[in-house]
C-alpha cells in the first residue's frame, strides 16, 4: 500500500488564482523549501515573487503543513505590495506515484495595493536557488536570467482577477516520481506441481497450482517509490501471491481451466467455483492454501544520477506449500532516464532471474520489460528454480508517465 508520506520535490500549485510553483525539501516530517510565482497586473509582467518555506508532515491525517512567508519588504518589481505576505496551505497528496494532489490555502494580504484593487493572474515559476536571485530596488529578490519554466501568460485581462483569500488548490509534480514495480507471476491458468497430494502418507493423484493468467495475481513482487529529482525514495513494498492448490485429476472440474472467484481477500477470504469445496488437505478439487513470507523479497539499491536513475530491486520466494528447495530469484536494474522530464524513459538495463516463472517491471503502471518462460510444465519448473538466475538482455526504453 503507498503511502504519500514525501513531498520532495518541485510542485505547480493551481487553482482559480492561476498557479504558483513550489520547491520542498522534506528530512523526516521537516519541510523547508520555496514558493514563487510571476505575477501580472493587467498587462504589465510585475516579475518573479519569491517566499521561504517552512512545513510538516502529520502523519496521523497523511496532510502536509506548509506556511510560506515572503522574502524581502514585499514589493513585486512594479513597486506594487506583492498579492499576499504569508500563504497557510495543508496539502494531501494522491496517485500511483504520490504525484498529484489536493490542497486548501489561506492568504494573508499585504494591505493597500494589492488583491482588493488590481485584478491579476499568477503564472507559476520553478524557484531558483538563493545564489541565482538578486536584490531589487526594494530589498526583495528577484530573479535573475531567464532559465527557469514559467507557464504561458495569460493572453488578456479577460482572465485576470482578484485572488481569493482562500480556496482550494491542485498540486502536480513537475519533477517526475516513479512507482517502480517487478512481479513474477505463471503465465498460465493453472501448471501441475512437483509432488503428490498426501493425505497422511498415502498419496491420491498429483497437486496443479493456481496460476496468474487473467487474473491480476502474481507469486512475488516488490516495489518502491523514488523521486530522482530529490534524490529520495522509499514506500518499499514486497509480498507474496495467494498460493492454492488443486488435486488431479478432480482439478480442473470442467477439464480445462479451473474455476474459482474469490469473494475478497486474496489470501483469506473463501472462494467459490467448481473447484472450490473449502475442505483442507482432502486432495479432492481444492486442497491447500498459502503465502511466501517477504523477508527475502525486500532487496533494494539506488544510484542517483543526472539524467539517468538506476534502481536495483532483487529478491527471492519458495512456494510455502512445496519442500524449501530452491525458488524464484530475481536480481533487476531498472533504469529512469529523465532527460526529458515531461516524457521520461525507463527499461532493464542488467540483471538475473530464474527462467521460471514469468518476470514483469512495470514503471508508473506501464509495461518496460515481460519476460515470459519457454516451457510451463513440471521438468522445466524444476530445472529453472533448482539453479541460480540467468543473466537478462537490456529492454528496449519506454516512455513512461512522468508520476
Amino acid at each position: 500500500m503507498l503511502t504519500c508520506d514525501d513531498i520532495s520535490g518541485v510542485w505547480d500549485d493551481a487553482g482559480s488564482f492561476g498557479s504558483v510553483g513550489w520547491d520542498l525539501t522534506q528530512t523526516g516530517a521537516s519541510i523547508t523549501g520555496q514558493m514563487e510565482y510571476d505575477i501580472v497586473r493587467g498587462t504589465t509582467d510585475c516579475g518573479i515573487v519569491t517566499y521561504d518555506v517552512t512545513g510538516s508532515y502529520d502523519s496521523s491525517s497523511s496532510s502536509f503543513s506548509l506556511s510560506a512567508t515572503v522574502h524581502g519588504s514585499g514589493y513585486d518589481a512594479c513597486g506594487y505590495p506583492v498579492p499576499f505576505t504569508q500563504q497557510t496551505e495543508t496539502v494531501t497528496l494522491s496517485g500511483r506515484a504520490c504525484g498529484t494532489g489536493s490542497a486548501q490555502f489561506d492568504n494573508t494580504t499585504s494591505g493597500s495595493g494589492s488583491t482588493a484593487q488590481i485584478g491579476m493572474a499568477l503564472t507559476r515559476s520553478i524557484p531558483l536557488r538563493p545564489s541565482q536571485r538578486k536584490q531589487d530596488d526594494h530589498g526583495s529578490q528577484v530573479a535573475t536570467g531567464e532559465s527557469r519554466a514559467i507557464a504561458s501568460r495569460p493572453a488578456g485581462i479577460a482572465k485576470l482577477r482578484p485572488l481569493d483569500a482562500q480556496g482550494s488548490s491542485s498540486w502536480t509534480t513537475i519533477s517526475p516520481r516513479f512507482t517502480v514495480q517487478y512481479s513474477s507471476y505463471i503465465p498460465v491458468d493453472h501448471t501441475a506441481g512437483p509432488t503428490p497430494c498426501l493425505v497422511g502418507i498415502i498419496a491420491r493423484g498429483w497437486k496443479t497450482y493456481k496460476g496468474d493468467a487473467f487474473r491480476g495475481t502474481y507469486r512475488t513482487t516488490e516495489s518502491l517509490l523514488v523521486a530522482p529529482g530529490a534524490q529520495k525514495y522509499g514506500n518499499l513494498f514486497a509480498r507474496g501471491g495467494p498460493s492454492r492448490n488443486y488435486q488431479i485429476p478432480s482439478s480442473p472440474a470442467n477439464g480445462a481451466n479451473l474455476s474459482s472467484t474469490p469473494t475478497g481477500d486474496l489470501w483469506t477470504a473463501p472462494y467459490t467455483g467448481a473447484d472450490e469445496d473449502e475442505i483442507r488437505y482432502d486432495c479432492r478439487l481444492w486442497n491447500d492454501k498459502g503465502e511466501t513470507p517477504n523477508s527475502t523479497m525486500l532487496g533494494v539499491g539506488v544510484t542517483f544520477g543526472n539524467p539517468i536513475t538506476q534502481v536495483n530491486l532483487y529478491g527471492s520466494g519458495s512456494d510455502p506449500l512445496e519442500p524449501q528447495v530452491g525458488g524464484i530469484k530475481w536480481n533487476l536494474v531498472i533504469s529512469l532516464d529523465t532527460t526529458d522530464p515531461t516524457n521520461p524513459k525507463a527499461w532493464v538495463s542488467s540483471g538475473t532471474q530464474t527462467c521460471y516463472p514469468a518476470h514483469i517491471v512495470k514503471v508508473n503502471g506501464t509495461t518496460v520489460y515481460n519476460s515470459l518462460p519457454a516451457q510451463n510444465n513440471t521438468a522445466y519448473l524444476l530445472g529453472c528454480l533448482l539453479v541460480s538466475g540467468l543473466s537478462v538482455s537490456p529492454s528496449t526504453p519506454v516512455v513512461v508517465p512522468a508520476h
